[in-house]
């Protein structure tokens, strides 16, 4: 996971805690003030992280142990002769041999790791 993506995700989690903590104070401050809760603002829910953010931090977690050049599938190295096929996900971007990837797809059509659709990458790259 890139480290602007870790700067975005807590630079805009940290204002929307900001934000709820805000309006719990000031929700607070009105009931103490009042003795009522008729001035009190909507609550907002609570932040969470984006969807990208928690993608990438999966995408992270389940990045297989395998050397740089092997094939995702049968781990073997994948020679320059070699049809060599990648998955379209960015994050992902796993390699695969071109026959490894289509014996794969003959059952689901989505890469191993992140299932990402595979459409289109039983076509030749060169």
């Amino acid at each position: 996971m890139s480290k602007n993506l870790c700067v975005l995700e807590e630079d805009l989690f940290g204002s929307s805690v900001g934000m709820y903590r805000d309006t719990l104070n000031f929700n607070i401050y009105n009931v103490q003030q009042t003795q009522s809760n008729e001035a009190c603002q909507p609550i907002p829910s609570y932040p969470g992280l984006s969807e990208r953010f928690v993608d990438a931090e999966k995408m992270g977690k389940m990045k297989p142990m395998f050397g740089e050049g092997e094939c995702a599938i049968c781990f073997e190295k994948i020679e320059e002769h070699d049809e060599e096929r990648t998955c379209p996900n960015e994050i992902c971007a796993l390699r695969y041999h071109g026959k490894c990837i289509l014996k794969s797809i003959e059952t689901k059509a989505l890469c191993p790791y992140c299932k990402t659709g595979l459409v289109g990458i039983g076509k030749s790259s060169s």
